[in-house]
């Protein structure tokens, strides 16, 4: 996350010192000192709350309250290893890895019968690292991707698609004749 904000006058030798939390009550704080009105905080959670606050401290050591809090929320990181699990008449069940990503991780399934998902697209958002995508039609080919959202609706990049072939309707109606 790269946090900026304005100098307010303060003259060039001033230190900021970026503090931040996963908690609203800055329980366990961690900090980052920078000379200029940015700075990046890295290594930080995927799909989690953020919170932040700056003060300023002037050559002499004097030291300025903390500015409002604000908060972000990271990006959920990519799911990965998506495997078609099971294929039947008309469905298909795909899981996948949360990659790090904490519970409550949303996921978007998508399918469609072009490669290249450009017509007849059916998405679907789960809670969950599995899910069965039904209603296919036999004898086809379908092809299937999956993204997480984090807790603000930004999804990630799709994982690689996979694809299943949908099993035939077995034969019905038949007569048998001596």
């Amino acid at each position: 996350i790269t946090v900026t904000w304005s100098g307010n006058g303060n003259s060039a030798n001033t230190q900021y010192t970026i503090t931040y939390a996963n908690d609203i009550g800055f329980t366990v704080p961690q900090t980052k000192n920078v000379t200029v009105n940015s700075g990046t905080i890295q290594s930080l959670s995927y799909n989690a709350t953020y919170y932040i606050k700056v003060m300023a401290t002037n050559g002499d050591g004097i030291t300025t309250s903390y500015d409002s809090n604000v908060s972000t929320f990271t990006l959920a990181n990519t799911p990965a290893n998506t495997t078609v699990t099971g294929v039947g008449v008309n469905d298909a069940t795909l899981t996948w890895f949360n990659n790090s990503n904490p519970g409550y991780t949303n996921y978007r399934l998508e399918r469609s019968s072009d490669i290249n998902f450009g017509y007849g697209v059916v998405a679907v958002d789960v809670n969950a690292t599995g899910a069965t995508s039904a209603g296919l039609l036999p004898n086809l080919t379908y092809f299937f991707r999956v993204a997480a959202i984090n807790v603000s609706g930004v999804m990630t990049v799709f994982d690689s698609t996979k694809s299943a072939q949908i099993a035939n309707m077995a034969p019905n109606g038949f007569n048998l004749t001596a």
